[in-house]
């Protein structure tokens, strides 16, 4: 299987650069705020059964309306889709659960590139809810609402998505 989802929410980050005379410290701390974000992740993996599905995958979000400072997130995840009500068939089996773990990093810059928050090498959990109810030749489609944070000494990010996942099925 390979994926994309892209979807619009809202996020936010805040924390403090990665220099041990700022960490901690009020002066050195920032905030963005929630902010209007975009999602856009891609993933390709494996079936094990109709049910449940593993795979690897990169996201990346960047935040809106920060002014002239620049908030982005880019992570790589492992990510579990499993289909809990398959067995019940019809629109039912079209109904999943998504859950992600993996390391990221979330970044705001001001304009000469000085980094406000350095996030590098932090945890991300995520998790959402998808319907693939659209069905194209090899290929499904769908609405899904995703929600992920990232979390390290120096930054937390979280955000809420709605948006949409399109998914090619194969078999070997």
């Amino acid at each position: 299987m390979a994926g994309i989802t892209l979807g619009a929410g809202v996020a936010s980050i805040v924390g403090y650069p990665n220099d041990l005379t700022k960490i901690g410290y009020q002066s050195g701390y920032t905030a963005t705020g929630a902010r209007p974000a975009g999602l856009g992740s891609i993933w390709v993996g494996t079936a094990f059964a109709e049910w449940f599905t593993f795979g690897i995958g990169v996201s990346a979000s960047g935040l809106a309306g920060t002014g002239d400072d620049t908030a982005w997130l880019l992570g790589g995840v492992f990510r579990v889709d499993t289909y809990p009500l398959f067995p019940l068939g019809g629109a039912w089996r079209d109904l999943g659960i998504r859950l992600d773990a993996g390391l990221g990093t979330a970044r705001v810059t001001d304009p000469a590139g000085d980094k406000l928050v350095d996030g590098a090498f932090a945890s991300i959990v995520g998790g959402g809810v998808f319907w693939e109810g659209i069905r194209a030749k090899k290929t499904r489609h769908g609405p899904i609402l995703y929600g992920d944070y990232l979390w390290s000494d120096t930054a937390r990010r979280p955000a809420i998505f709605l948006g949409w996942r399109s998914v090619l099925y194969t078999k070997p």
